[in-house]
């Protein structure tokens, strides 16, 4: 009897210490959540930094009510993250196979929109890059540059000014950015281009992003350099980029060489995807190796050829063309031996 009685003794004391209303209360207070969550965003941590905001505003209705219920408190509390403690997962995200991890979360897309990427190669885009977004861990954060001759961002309205394909009109947000272009390969623009905003992987988010890739138009041109170069002037800095072309261009060697190099110093990964292109093949594989990451070629078929990140080589550059399409003196001093 007694041993019953002590049995029933320890499930009223369990039963009380699992009552939300009597669990203890958190001695976090309100500022210092807050001050977590402000650490958290320098960091980087946009996930633990929501988690903190929200548990801040939890804290100070619990204050004011003696019988507050914890419940809802303490499991917002179990959804931080111990970052030092996250595992490691190779192959967290993916784009045309090539991948990264799942501590690379703030993710940038570079892909071309070109009008040579009609038909097949612009199906199997919407379709990867929707994949790959979706993809996305929820607490990683995702930006995105379209390109051709011009660079836009995804919902941007792009528009031809009076029908003319090299002079277009970028409007962003209100702002209107006008780009020319001097052939397909060589464009600039009256204003630099705008960073992209870093949106948060949601699921709200990814379905917004997916109706944009769904809809979006192609235009004419290619250039490489300018929508790197904002991709690389992003703050914070992305940890990885993903660069798809179906087209080299005149300046594709000196464009490899500068971004590479930019892109190396600041320590962002570059990604490269060549879409059925092989002319644009050698200056891709070339950033790929410099910056340590992954070069994957799309064959014809659709089918990737796979060069992870470490194993991909570096290939010999020509110098045919400098960064504004000119050829340089050294090679005009070999197409005169050649005339010779």
């Amino acid at each position: 009897m007694k041993t019953i009685n002590r049995l029933f003794a320890l499930g009223a004391v369990s039963a009380l210490s699992i009552s939300p209303c009597l669990a203890k209360a958190d001695a976090t207070t309100f500022s210092e959540y807050m001050e977590l969550s402000e650490k958290a965003l320098l960091n980087e941590d946009s996930h633990n930094a929501e988690i903190y905001e929200e548990l801040a505003i939890m804290k100070r209705e619990a204050d004011s009510n003696p019988d507050y219920n914890w419940t809802a408190f303490n499991a917002k509390k179990a959804q931080l993250k111990d970052r030092k403690a996250k595992p490691f997962k190779k192959r967290a995200i993916e784009f045309f196979k090539s991948t990264c991890t799942s501590d690379e979360t703030d993710v940038c897309y570079v892909i071309d929109f070109s009008a040579s990427m009609k038909g097949k190669r612009v199906a199997l885009l919407r379709k990867e890059l929707t994949h790959s977004i979706n993809s996305l861990p929820e607490d990683s954060q995702f930006s995105t540059f379209f390109f051709a001759g011009p660079v836009w961002q995804a919902g941007d309205d792009v528009r031809k000014v009076d029908g003319n394909k090299e002079h277009v009109v970028v409007i962003n947000n209100g702002d209107l950015v006008e780009w020319k272009g001097k052939g397909a390969h060589r464009w600039t623009s009256n204003l630099d281009t705008a960073p992209a905003p870093w949106t948060l992987a949601s699921v709200a988010n990814k379905e917004a992003i997916a109706k944009k890739i769904s809809k979006q138009e192609l235009v004419w041109g290619t250039d490489w350099s300018s929508p790197l170069e904002a991709a690389l002037n992003q703050s914070p800095l992305p940890k990885v980029i993903y660069f798809m072309t179906d087209g080299s261009c005149s300046t594709a060697n000196a464009s490899a060489k500068k971004i590479s190099e930019l892109a190396k110093e600041k320590g962002v990964r570059i990604n490269t995807i060549a879409m059925m292109h092989p002319k644009a093949e050698k200056p891709m594989q070339y950033m790929a190796a410099v910056t340590g990451g992954d070069f994957v070629i799309v064959t014809k078929e659709g089918e990737c050829e796979l060069h992870e990140a470490g194993s991909v080589k570096t290939p010999e550059l020509d110098h045919d063309h400098d960064a504004n399409g000119k050829k340089t003196k050294r090679n005009k001093k070999k197409a005169k031996r050649k005339n010779k």
